[in-house]
């Protein structure tokens, strides 16, 4: 009965902690859709939604390029259940330039249609600018929703139908590999998976195992 009553314990610590420890939405963007391969190690790009008073916290980082390499575009998916048009997107900062836009439209972004369609771009220099989003900036975003639906950082985590990615971003600058005179320069990429945070993995291994060591303490 003891060893019945305390697995029953450790079934609803572990419930409970699923609830109170979600993990931030991340995309590691290790995966080159189209073009060339970017020179540094993966992730070369990385996308956090994390969850915040009010909202979702969006942070673009590009902690793996090479010092000729920069971040183009960001393509992202919507929730097809919430009302794209009444997403707000505002900037918070970071230490990339500004985009040179932020486009909202269902299933019609990028143009080029190089890796699926997309509802939200941020789309950052060049061209026009002639600032460029380098290797180790970020750029922040906070994004909020004024519909009736539940919305939170799950809200970003939606394949593309046509192609299966959860997301697409535009690396430019990538130099040509060593014996080849000339490339594209550029290369599509893609999160191979979203992954959970890894502090939150460890957080509950570690409750988990201390579980198991009372459970076996008592049963002694």
């Amino acid at each position: 009965m003891r060893v019945l009553r305390l697995l029953s314990m450790m079934v609803l610590a572990v419930s409970l902690f699923a609830v109170s420890a979600h993990a931030d939405l991340v995309f590691d963007y290790n995966v080159v859709i189209t073009g060339d391969t970017p020179g540094g190690t993966t992730p070369w790009l990385t996308a956090t939604f994390k969850d915040v008073t009010g909202g979702v916290e969006l942070t673009l980082a590009a902690p793996n390029l090479t010092a000729t390499e920069f971040a183009g575009w960001w393509a992202f998916n919507f929730d097809p259940d919430l009302d794209l048009s009444k997403l707000a997107i505002s900037s918070q900062g970071g230490t990339a330039p500004s985009p040179n836009a932020v486009t909202k439209s269902v299933n019609a972004v990028p143009s080029d249609n190089c890796c699926g369609k997309y509802d939200i771009l941020f789309d950052f220099p060049p061209p026009p600018g002639t600032q460029k989003f380098n290797a180790g900036e970020t750029s922040v975003w906070k994004l909020t929703y004024s519909g009736p639906e539940t919305f939170n950082e799950d809200s970003f985590e939606f394949t593309d139908p046509a192609k299966g990615f959860y997301s697409a971003a535009h690396i430019q600058g990538i130099a040509c590999p060593a014996g080849i005179a000339s490339c594209a320069g550029s290369g599509k990429v893609a999160p191979g998976e979203s992954v959970p945070e890894p502090g939150t993995l460890l957080l509950l291994g570690s409750g988990l195992l201390g579980l198991g060591v009372i459970a076996r303490r008592q049963t002694q």
